[in-house]
């Protein structure tokens, strides 16, 4: 119904609903360093603490820090629903339904530390202006010396507490294999954490971690030495990229969230072929998209399309390679392995927690 100004009371409404939007959206920006503060100073963990909460004062003890600070951090947290606050007793306090990812002692589900790509991303997004409006993109060690913290942060937990487990219940004839001996690749592997929990399972196999990037590379050989010791282990973390892998010398070859990310996944992916065996499996986790953006189109893709326009895509397109960004999807995994020479692809339904492809020659 027009409006005598000529604005329909539709267009209203919808400003309306955009202006609410616009404000939630930008506090929720705004909350990010909020979010990186209280995961450095361990405020989370500390409001998990104490079931009945804090007061203001209270909370500055045990945490030892500024009162007026706190005051402030725990109003933002309280209208973001991030934490509770009672009026009665007027203490602030941390569900239980929330400390499951935001408190960090032995928790597989922890995510706080994905606050620091807040930072980071901000601190570098003046780089990427040349980028959007010349082409190109930019190397890991371009970005920001700690990316490799970034990466970690969004995949350790999966890879560190939940994919051991996930071969065992979902790929059992694979378990079965592992727990014989088999010898196995995790090709880049990041810091380790997959590739040292299967090590760790699985005695009787022998793994080699691959990883390139030389920041990652050392912290993985660090994870190897925390988890074993100095005593001989059976993983081995090499810096080399998938042409170190030897021809016909693996049983099982493994991405974990790296394929989309390359600046060759032809290359990469026929050295894959090449190194497993004729009766070899190649896992490849990808993130669970469709190839086709219309079906992605939803609040729940946010994170990936955003993460994947400031690192996926860019490091791709920074060695001049096709940058197919994070939600590349199955049709386009299935097409990059079957121009590898691959023959089976197959993908695991649910209730398997992520998306992974079984391909076989």
């Amino acid at each position: 119904r027009p409006s005598v100004m000529g604005i329909t009371d539709d267009i209203k409404s919808q400003r309306a609903l955009f202006a609410k939007k616009f404000v939630q959206d930008t506090g929720a920006m705004m909350l990010g360093p909020l979010c990186w503060i209280g995961n450095e100073l361990h405020l989370f963990d500390h409001l998990a603490s104490q079931e009945d909460g804090f007061t203001y004062k209270e909370f500055a003890t045990v945490t030892k820090c500024n009162e007026r600070y706190l005051q402030e951090w725990l109003h933002a947290m309280a209208c973001a629903t991030w934490v509770e606050y009672d009026k009665e007793t007027k203490k602030f306090s941390l569900p239980k339904e929330h400390q499951m990812f935001l408190v960090r002692e032995n928790n597989p589900n922890f995510a706080g530390n994905c606050f620091n790509a807040f930072r980071i991303f901000n601190e570098c997004a003046p780089k990427y202006l040349d980028c959007f409006q010349n082409g190109g993109g930019l190397s890991l060690d371009e970005i920001h010396p700690d990316i490799g913290g970034v990466v970690e942060a969004f995949t350790g937990s999966t890879q560190k507490f939940r994919v051991a487990p996930l071969i065992k219940d979902f790929i059992p004839d694979l378990h079965d294999r592992l727990t014989q001996g088999i010898i196995a690749a995790d090709v880049g592997c990041g810091v380790g954490h997959a590739v040292v929990a299967l090590a760790k399972l699985y005695p009787n196999s022998k793994f080699f971690g691959f990883e390139p990037h030389g920041a990652s590379y050392l912290r993985a050989k660090a994870n190897v030495l925390d988890t074993f010791g100095d005593e001989p282990c059976n993983v081995e973390i090499v810096q080399e990229t998938s042409a170190g892998l030897a021809p016909g010398n693996f049983d099982l070859i493994m991405t974990w969230d790296v394929v989309h990310d390359l600046v060759d996944p032809h290359g990469f992916l026929k050295d894959v072929f090449n190194g497993i065996k004729e009766d070899g499996l190649y896992l490849m986790n990808e993130v669970p998209a469709s190839s086709e953006f219309e079906e992605n189109m939803n609040e729940n893709y946010t994170l990936a399309y955003a993460l994947s326009t400031l690192y996926c895509t860019t490091v791709s397109l920074a060695g001049g390679g096709p940058g197919y960004g994070a939600c590349m999807g199955d049709r386009v995994s299935q097409e990059l392995c079957t121009t590898a020479g691959f023959t089976s692809f197959t993908t695991i339904p649910r209730p398997c927690p992520l998306r992974i492809h079984l391909v076989k020659k």
